[in-house]
């Protein structure tokens, strides 16, 4: 047989030893990719023991904002919750004490214009008097409506279940700045009684 007639002999051969290269490779990384697919039970099978999530009742279980379930009272907002109340209450305190120097500051003018005419020196002094009062009390009108704030928040934070209590402490301090917020505006009354109107 000449070399020519061998040309198309040696050209099959190589074809068919291509091909079991090629598939011996495509076999090998198939197995390679077999472990990827087992299980933990250490048999190479997929788990089909239950998942922990699988163990939450999604029809009671308050849902975080991603969908998953969040803990009941959670420690971060309460937390977060105690301190902002704190801050709140405190600065209503302070305004009250801001209020009694203001009250102590002026108080005196307005009642030394009693039945004043109207625009009369007297009468005009006491105004201005009686607006530095008024601008006092403002802090505690302010507190008062941040501890409103804070409890529409807090019963928001109760109903997605990302807080478990609180109301009651401050309700409390709510009608404590309550308290505070009459008896200034009580003082106020008064004096503004004093004074004839235009």
């Amino acid at each position: 047989m000449r070399l020519d007639e061998l040309a198309p002999l040696r050209a099959a051969v190589g074809e068919i030893m291509g091909g079991r290269m090629r598939l011996s490779v495509t076999f090998l990384c198939g197995l390679l990719l077999l472990p990827g697919c087992a299980g933990e039970d250490g048999r190479g099978y997929p788990s089909l023991a239950k998942r922990a999530v699988e163990n939450v009742d999604a029809d009671t279980a308050p849902m975080t904002e991603g969908g998953a379930p969040s803990e009941k009272g959670d420690a971060a907002t309460d937390k977060a919750f105690s301190l902002r109340l704190a801050d709140i209450s405190m600065r209503a305190k302070d305004a009250d004490t801001l209020f009694e120097l203001a009250l102590a500051e002026n108080a005196q003018r307005v009642r030394a214009a009693r039945n004043a005419a109207v625009l009369s020196e007297n009468w005009v002094l006491a105004h201005i008097a009686l607006g530095k009062i008024e601008k006092a009390r403002s802090g505690s009108l302010i507190a008062l409506a941040e501890l409103d704030r804070l409890h529409a928040d807090r019963l928001g934070a109760i109903y997605d279940g990302k807080a478990s209590d609180g109301t009651a402490e401050l309700e409390t301090a709510i009608a404590s700045a309550s308290a505070l917020v009459d008896r200034q505006n009580s003082e106020i009354d008064k004096l503004q009684a004093m004074l004839l109107q235009p």
